[in-house]
């Protein structure tokens, strides 16, 4: 079977779809019958791979052939001496579809049989890094830039942190020049990947070094980030997901690092104040709500908390009703904050503003203030009935009246106006 679908390959005869169906069906039966075949009989497919491979345009077709190849270099265990010479000359050929294969090849081969790859690896990296900056086709520059993620991701998984420290430098700074040219482009599917593959390799490994001597990218990164996710033009965009994955994967594996770590400019201050600021001022979205909980839960409450209660306490001094993405910033931080809201100059006044909020009379600022109370009550609830025992019992009660109420007016009106927010709440 292996020997007939390899063959099909090649066949002058067989059309585009049966080639493309023969190489989707090598790479299970390769897969499978790979120790039943002797010498011969693999050195002859991986010739009609390889001739398979140099021949066709198909993107499609090369994509399969390249997922086969895989899974017969695997089975090779390193003894497929003819592949990465082959892979080198259709990395410069002038065929699009033959660079995109061989750095998707390339890609997958560092995630699955990276040990026997060691020593190239520096060499990749640089391919990588040069075909997801200069090369003039769309299709290979992603590729490349998801080849730079697999690379820093397979050495992280390996533990091998000396050559991570020596080569993810490269790919860090590859990313984040990929990131600020799809941003001048305006490409934003582009940008997204790149942002994807940045947030894969922030968060797939905790070692500060992958942002180079001094972890001078660690800033570059984290601004390109906060940029497109602070992009209002963005705000439907593909690219503002990924862009809250960067901030929450510098959040969880550099915590440390970033909130000490000043941003650009004078006086600019810590990036991670820099993204706090932001995160809590956008803190309607569920994103931004997201990547707070994060800071949160992985950066010193003394980092975090002064910004989220900021608004409140400003509201509660000026008597004004906080705003829902306020209270729901103040909801994204509880857990990882609660020891530090429990404290006698927080708590107090930040009961007055979840008081304002659940009396305020809007649907939204209630559930908010409601949603924010319950995530104190769970996160810092000894804290909260011991020392304001009584305030808290009175904003229990009180948010338990205002639901049945609104519960009871959204029946009686069959469930529709405004009460359904209040229910909620």
């Amino acid at each position: 079977v292996v020997l007939a679908l390899a063959a099909a390959l090649a066949a002058a005869e067989a059309s585009p779809a049966e080639r493309h169906l023969a190489a989707v069906l090598l790479s299970t039966a390769a897969g499978k019958h790979w120790r039943a075949l002797d010498e011969d009989a693999r050195s002859r497919v991986r010739r009609g791979v390889l001739a398979a491979l140099a021949s066709t345009e198909s993107p499609a077709e090369l994509r399969a052939l390249a997922h086969a190849a895989d899974v017969v270099a695997q089975a090779s265990a390193g003894g497929w001496t003819e592949l990465l010479p082959a892979l080198a000359d259709a990395s410069s050929s002038a065929v699009d579809a033959h660079r995109e294969a061989s750095i998707v090849l390339l890609g997958n081969l560092v995630e699955s049989m990276g040990a026997h790859l060691h020593e190239h690896h520096a060499a990749l990296a640089s391919r990588f890094a040069r075909a997801a900056s200069g090369d003039p086709c769309r299709r290979v520059r992603d590729a490349a830039v998801a080849a730079c993620a697999q690379l820093a991701t397979a050495l992280t998984e390996r533990g091998d942190f000396p050559l991570l420290a020596s080569i993810a430098p490269s790919i860090v700074a590859c990313l984040i020049d990929a990131a600020r040219n799809q941003v001048a482009a305006k490409d934003d599917d582009a940008l997204a990947a790149a942002l994807n593959a940045l947030a894969s390799v922030t968060s797939s490994c905790s070692v500060d070094a992958i942002f180079g001597d001094d972890a001078a990218l660690a800033t570059p990164a984290a601004e390109i980030a906060l940029a497109v996710a602070a992009d209002a033009t963005r705000r439907d965009g593909a690219a503002r997901g990924p862009a809250f994955e960067v901030l929450s994967a510098l959040a969880m594996k550099h915590g440390e690092l970033i909130d000490r770590t000043d941003g650009s400019g004078a006086g600019a201050g810590s990036i991670a104040a820099r993204i706090l600021a932001f995160l809590v001022a956008d803190a309607g979205s569920a994103d931004a709500r997201a990547t707070l909980r994060q800071f949160a839960l992985h950066l010193p409450p003394a980092t975090v908390l002064p910004v989220v209660v900021a608004p409140l306490l400003a509201a509660s001094d000026s008597g004004a009703v906080p705003t829902p993405g306020q209270l729901a910033a103040l909801a994204a931080a509880a857990e990882g904050c609660a020891c530090d809201v429990a404290e006698d100059d927080v708590m107090p006044r930040a009961l007055d503003a979840l008081s304002a909020g659940m009396t305020s009379g809007d649907a939204r600022t209630m559930t908010a203030a409601a949603e924010a109370f319950a995530e104190m009550a769970e996160h810092a609830g000894h804290a909260m009935t011991s020392l304001h025992e009584t305030r808290v019992g009175a904003l229990f009660v009180d948010a338990i009246r205002r639901a049945v109420a609104a519960e009871s007016a959204s029946a009686s009106e069959g469930g529709g106006g405004g009460g359904g927010g209040e229910t909620e709440a």
